[in-house]
């Protein structure tokens, strides 16, 4: 449950780090910012989902919405880039009732004494709660941009649904509800629309987004990964018996 941080509610209470990427695994996917596309792309197939009127970049991290590939058992991340989303985790940003962007935080992590002060004993922000205020602000402001860029890539008509499908070993699986670049389309376009694209960041989403759609083979490996496993797990065969070379 996300709760906005107030000094009157939060003045005596701590909160704990996490302590592994487990809270994660439902997270079939994670909304990318602009900044973090050059990165993401290597790690992740990377998406548009449309949500109302608008269109987010998403790393894909599963075949299923509510199951995170990139999680292993002991709740390691199986990625050389975590969405910042996901490593800010448990604090976000919220919109009040007054249009005001609040930080928020999952107070399921909230423990009494133990951990990170919300607050210093004068009511001030404790100097590591600023520091995630100001990581989110700056994220929250990149995200906006982003969305706009992207909306301009719609704009120009060089979003189209993408056709994902995976295969594995248990046979073929098909996302459906995802965009991609329409890079026919890219290659086609005058030089006006070109310069208004390059301005706006939209170009440098356009082609981390290209660029990133290799990794379904990624995202292909992972899935027959975690049915390994989870045979072997049912088997009480020894995990070190199996090849996971290709995570290297």
């Amino acid at each position: 449950m996300l709760t906005p941080i107030t000094k009157e509610a939060f003045i005596n209470k701590r909160w704990l780090k996490h302590k592994s990427f487990e809270f994660a695994k439902l997270k079939g996917f994670a909304q990318l910012s602009a900044m973090e596309l050059p990165k993401a792309a290597l790690s992740y197939p990377i998406g548009f989902l449309k949500q109302n009127e608008e269109f987010l970049a998403v790393a894909l991290m599963g075949i299923e919405p509510t199951r995170n590939l990139y999680i292993d058992k002991k709740g390691n991340f199986l990625a050389n880039y975590i969405p910042a989303l996901i490593r800010i985790s448990p604090f976000t940003l919220a919109t009040s009732s007054t249009s005001e962007r609040i930080i928020c935080v999952d107070e399921t992590i909230v423990y009494g004494q133990e951990g990170e002060p919300f607050f210093e004993p004068d009511g001030t922000l404790s100097e590591s709660l600023q520091k995630i205020r100001d990581f989110l602000s700056a994220l929250d402001a990149n995200l906006t941009l982003t969305q706009k860029a992207i909306a301009v890539l719609n704009e120009a008509k060089l979003i189209k649904p993408w056709d994902i499908q995976i295969p594995t070993k248990s046979g073929t699986r098909r996302i459906e509800g995802l965009y991609c670049t329409d890079e026919a389309g890219l290659n086609t376009i005058d030089k006006d629309t070109l310069v208004a694209l390059r301005d706006v960041g939209a170009l440098t989403i356009a082609y981390c987004q290209l660029i990133s759609m290799q990794n379904i083979e990624m995202l292909a490996k992972l899935s027959d990964y975690h049915e390994q496993v989870d045979q072997a797990e049912f088997n009480h065969i020894s995990k070190t018996d199996l090849d996971f070379s290709f995570l290297n």
